[in-house]
This record gives C-alpha cells, structure tokens and sequence, in this order.
C-alpha cells in the first residue's frame, strides 16, 4: 500500500529534482552561457575595442598620475611656504633688512613654486619701498606663477617699477594687458542694480585703470589718458582712485 502511493505521487518540485526533470532546458541553458562567453571574447578581440580598451587605461594612469602630482606639489608647497616664515615674521616685526636677508637666500635655493613666486613678489616690495625699482623689476619678473592674484601682482609691480624708472611705454604694455587680462566691471547700472555685472578677476583694478591714464598723459596721448579716467570714474565711482582720476580730468581739460 505504500509503495502504490508512492507511485501515484506528483513529482517533487525542489531545484534537486526540476533540474533532473528538464534535461533539455539545463543544456540550452548552458549553450547560451557559452554563446555570451563567445560574444565577450570577440568584443575584446576586435581591433576598435582594443583601441577603446587601451584609451581607456591611458586615461586611468593620466588621472591617477595627475592626482599623485597634485598631491605631492601641494605638500612640497606647504614646506616651502613654512619656510618663508622667518622672512613674514621680519616683516611683522618691522625688520626689513633681516626680511631682505631671509628672502634672499630662499630664492637663492628654491625651485620653481607657488611660494618662491611669493618670496619675489614679497623681494620685489622690498625693493620698491627702498626706490630700488631695477632691482625690484628684476623680482617681480621672477614671479612666474599662474595664480590671478600672484600674476597679475608680479605684473602691477613691473609697471610700477618701470614707471618709476621713467619707461612709460613699457609700463603701458604691461598695464593694458592687466585691463585685458582680469578687468571685467562696466559701471552698468542697471546690470549691476540686477547683480548681474560682471567681477573683476582680481582686486586693485581701478588703480590699473589710474596708472594707465598716467602714462598716456606722459606719452602725450591725452586723448587717451582721458578714455581711461572716464572709464575709471564709471566703474570705480566710490574707490580712492576715482578721486585722483577727478584732479587727473581737470589737469587733462
């Protein structure tokens, strides 16, 4: 009796047995596994997916070469910059000559880096307070960095060193390509009443804006001198320099 029950039994259905029941399905199953494998392979062995594969990869060690770089110049920076530390606290200290000294000698054994780039354009104040403007040309062309607030310092400062050593032309070139190169305010009114003018780059434009109209005044160019004052008066109306631009007007009237 309990075998014929056994018999009339429905089929089990746990994975052991429904994989035993369908052969076929368990082989068609296998044959289309095979197939994606197969499709793998061939995706790899065509010759676009080689060059796809191998962009890729350069493009991995780039990035991760570039992070690395970043990193490690970031951390050479930081050291660089502790040691100028002995000069910014002669400076604080009033101490120029001991500054001079400790900046001096940095530069002197420095590589090329963001701080080295501070210690010029800090050298080259140095020698600009002294009315030692050759000397200071000579550190504010040194200042090579490609940060907007160092290069556009190192190039205020030629053009104020050459001012001063009488190179007006010079100065010129090198102030209209500050204004070219980070002067961005109009004076619109209405843009800037919607906040919508565009900002200056870096600050101490309006001064640029100044010695421009200064040298061309120098240059005989008073034509020019004037466009500079205008425009000065227009997108500074409230700065230090607009006043000296206004004792600037009258005397180009």
């Amino acid at each position: 009796m309990a075998d014929n029950n056994t018999e009339n039994q429905t089929p089990s259905s746990s994975p052991l047995s429904s994989s035993n029941a369908n052969p076929t399905q368990q082989n068609q199953g296998h044959t289309v596994g095979a197939d994606d494998s197969a499709a793998k392979f061939a995706f790899l062995d065509h010759p676009q997916s080689k060059i796809i594969m191998g962009a890729l990869l350069f493009l991995v060690i780039v990035l991760g070469s570039f992070n690395y770089w970043r990193s490690t110049s970031k951390e050479k920076d930081q050291i660089h910059q502790k040691d100028l530390g002995p000069a910014y606290t002669f400076l604080s200290q009033g101490q120029v000559d001991s500054a001079r000294v400790a900046l001096q000698n940095y530069v002197s054994v420095s590589r090329p880096t963001l701080a080295l780039s501070k210690a010029y354009l800090l050298l080259g104040r140095l020698y600009f307070s002294e009315a030692k403007y050759a000397e200071a040309l000579d550190a504010y062309k040194k200042v090579t960095a490609k940060h907007p607030l160092l290069a556009a310092a190192g190039l205020y400062g030629q053009a104020a060193s050459q001012m001063q050593l009488g190179d007006y032309a010079s100065a010129l070139t090198l102030l209209e390509t500050l204004v070219s190169d980070y002067h961005k305010e109009t004076g619109d009114m209405q843009l800037r009443g919607l906040d919508r003018e565009p900002a200056d780059v870096v600050p101490g434009l309006s001064n640029v804006l100044y010695k421009l109209a200064l040298c061309y005044e120098q240059m005989g160019k008073k034509d020019l001198a004037l466009e500079q004052v205008q425009k000065l008066l227009k997108a500074y109306p409230d700065s230090p320099d607009a006043q000296k631009a206004k004792r600037l007007l009258v005397s180009l009237s």
